[in-house]
């Protein structure tokens, strides 16, 4: 509880979660880090919350060559705002409830809602950006690479699980179905990061507008103070600075 979780370099993990917050986790803030290089599928994800019913948020973050970003476990209240996924083989923000079925938890099942995933940036998801549990949760201004120059092919990348069956969708049916990610765009988006030296080349070209920023962060990924309208992800000249830059936070 009250956990201050910043300036981290987690990297080359293997058969762990990068950072696993388990069980009653409150007003936690998990900000300005970078996970890097944490493949596998024995617990895979670079940050795993579980079991948790009060507000927790997670801002502003590299995510780099992943097998899974974030997994939120039967936990409500989380605010995903601001990170930067780059090539997740599997999903970059998922949820899950229940083991086996429903799982109580402070005597009641939390089935993963209220989460607010808010002005992020995905590219390269090997099978989504964002999978969310059910309709009771929130995205918007999010930004996704575009999947394919072939618009009939395009693989989804947004899914919503329950109720049956799954539904898949990209982000015009995600708009239409929920009104979600109306401030949302697609973007070319183009990459290079060390996760050694933490060199990292980033391009983002595309219909990218600055918004309003999210109630509460007001900070970058390099603490700086930021106000007003801000374009999404972790750096405030993401859309004009491609040259490469030093990512270690420390």
């Amino acid at each position: 509880k009250n956990l201050l979780f910043r300036n981290n370099v987690v990297r080359h993990i293997r058969h762990g979660n990068g950072i696993w917050l388990d069980i009653g986790n409150a007003n936690d803030r998990l900000t300005g880090n970078v996970f890097a290089d944490i493949p596998g599928d024995v617990n895979p994800h670079a940050i795993h919350i579980e079991g948790s019913d009060s507000l927790n948020e997670i801002d502003n973050n590299i995510f780099y060559k992943l097998t899974g970003g974030i997994l939120i476990r039967d936990t409500n209240h989380v605010i995903i705002a601001y990170n930067l996924f780059l090539d997740c083989t599997k999903v970059a923000v998922d949820t899950v409830s229940g083991i086996d079925g429903p799982r109580p938890i402070f005597g009641h099942t939390n089935d993963v809602h209220d989460l607010r995933v808010h002005d992020n940036v995905f590219c390269d998801m090997g099978r989504s950006a964002i999978e969310f549990n059910n309709a009771r949760n929130e995205a918007d201004g999010n930004v996704y690479a575009n999947p394919t120059d072939n618009p009939l092919f395009a693989q989804p990348f947004l899914r919503v699980k329950f109720p049956e069956p799954p539904e898949w969708h990209n982000l015009a049916s995600w708009r239409e179905e929920y009104g979600w990610d109306k401030n949302g765009a697609m973007a070319d988006i183009r990459y290079a990061l060390d996760p050694d030296t933490l060199q990292l080349t980033l391009s983002v070209k595309g219909d990218v507008k600055a918004l309003p920023g999210f109630t509460g962060i007001d900070t970058d990924f390099h603490g700086h103070s930021v106000s007003g309208d801000r374009v999404a992800g972790p750096f405030t000249d993401l859309l004009t600075n491609s040259d490469a830059r030093n990512i270690d936070p420390r």
